[in-house]
């Protein structure tokens, strides 16, 4: 009876022990190699999923596992966490990215945005000392907080850009704020001129008393503009420029 006392317990040892080894490699492969990610309450499949948009607070969706979905072709994000930007994958399939509501202090330093081709921020601060990309090419603001136009790194596949509603080094920017912009004047232009690659331009309540630097923009061919952005004279100096200035419909 001892002996088989002896067999009972040394199967039972060596069960938990299997189950102890099983459970240990599902929570690496959970950690390093995640099949599925929760995100608001719904599981996607990360080897397949080719869309994600992340509403709600940032601590409401574990940002650790975006960097597996390497299928991913789009992307909103609400309210990132400029550290956590880190985890969009890196891939050729993702074409585009939205970020809403985040505060992008150092935008060089997320690689991410390097290999994008359309990257839009909404209700955003974005800080763009450094900031580049060589395959963007489709570059909007709406209702954001823009700084450091001027230090720019170079954007070599960049053709669209937009600015609507936004404040420029407006150090007191904040999204309430772009409630009651009546359009904030922007008096010298010549950070544009850097941009030398934009094709078209889109703008929307601002005022710009200054065109010398899109008139100093080598590519660019178009700019859509909406209601007194430019004066009648600004407009007839970028039409002489071989620049067209369209309305914004």
């Amino acid at each position: 009876m001892s002996d088989m006392n002896k067999k009972v317990k040394k199967e039972k040892a060596v069960a938990a022990v299997v189950i102890f080894l099983i459970i240990i490699a599902t929570v690496l492969v959970f950690i390093f190699w995640p099949p599925v990610a929760c995100y608001n309450k719904q599981f996607y499949v990360c080897a397949t999923t080719k869309e994600l948009d992340l509403h709600g607070f940032s601590f409401d969706w574990p940002m650790y596992y975006l960097q597996f979905f390497k299928k991913l072709q789009k992307l909103n994000l609400y309210e990132p966490v400029q550290d956590d930007l880190k985890y969009i994958p890196e891939t050729r399939t993702l074409k585009d990215i939205t970020l809403s509501f985040a505060e992008i202090k150092d935008a060089s330093s997320v690689k991410a945005f390097d290999c994008t081709e359309n990257l839009h921020f909404y209700g955003s601060k974005v800080y763009f000392d450094g900031f580049g990309s060589r395959d963007v090419k489709n570059l909007s603001f709406v209702s954001c907080g823009i700084f450091d136009l001027g230090k720019h790194g170079h954007f070599s596949s960049l053709e669209e850009l937009t600015f609507s509603n936004c404040f420029f080094d407006k150090e007191d920017f904040s999204y309430t704020l772009t409630y009651d912009n009546k359009g904030q004047v922007v008096k010298d232009s010549s950070a544009f001129s850097g941009l030398a690659g934009v094709k078209k331009l889109y703008f929307d309540n601002i005022v710009f008393e200054d065109v010398s630097g899109f008139i100093g923009m080598a590519n660019l061919q178009e700019i859509v503009a909406g209601e007194g952005v430019f004066s009648p004279e600004n407009t007839e100096k970028l039409t002489t420029a071989g620049i067209k200035v369209s309305a914004k419909t």
